[in-house]
């Protein structure tokens, strides 16, 4: 479930946030800037690695009280909730180094 709320969760926040502060920016008809959606994209980024960090965390404790002949299933289980770390951390990584 956190790894679902992890992929999911951070990015409807930033889809929502961004309407919202565009929506704000345009009634009086004011220019629009897009600082602030990358800004918000940054900081769901950045919820992201945190969520689905914490997930791998538990998904790897989780595996290793099971007894020594893993099954391949809980493994790949593993790294399925590691998949939405990798692109939000390149992204953030990319955006904030250069």
């Amino acid at each position: 479930m956190l790894g679902v709320l992890g992929a999911v969760g951070p990015f409807a926040w930033a889809r929502l946030e961004i309407a919202s502060v565009y929506s704000h920016q345009g009634e009086g008809g004011h220019y629009i800037c897009g600082l602030p959606a990358m800004a918000i994209l940054m900081a769901a980024s950045m919820g992201t690695m945190v969520l689905s960090g914490t997930a791998v965390v538990f998904g790897l404790l989780a595996l290793r009280a099971i007894p020594s002949p893993r099954p391949p299933t809980r493994v790949f289980e593993v790294f399925m909730l590691a998949l939405p770390l990798l692109p939000a951390g390149l992204y953030l990584g990319f955006s904030l180094l250069g």
